[in-house]
């Protein structure tokens, strides 16, 4: 089965990022019920998630506004 990245099936969760929150969450697709977070060293913007859906990766700016940071930071 060939899967397309830009159009996989979701599953039983959502992933969402917390901008403000500085936090990725994980949700219950089904009832919207908050399952787990991860605290970030800084606000996160986009993500991707791997073909096998085994992992995220998230861009970390560092601060809640990417114009106003001065030093971004690097995670994964």
């Amino acid at each position: 089965m060939t899967i397309d990245p830009n159009n996989r099936p979701g599953g039983p969760n959502l992933i969402l990022t917390a901008k403000s929150a500085d936090k990725i969450q994980f949700f219950d697709a089904g009832t919207l019920s908050l399952m787990s977070e991860i605290a970030l060293p800084g606000s996160t913007h986009e993500m991707i998630r791997s073909l096998d859906g085994g992992n995220v990766y998230a861009s970390i700016y560092g601060g809640a506004f990417s114009a106003k940071t001065k030093t971004p930071t690097a995670a994964s």
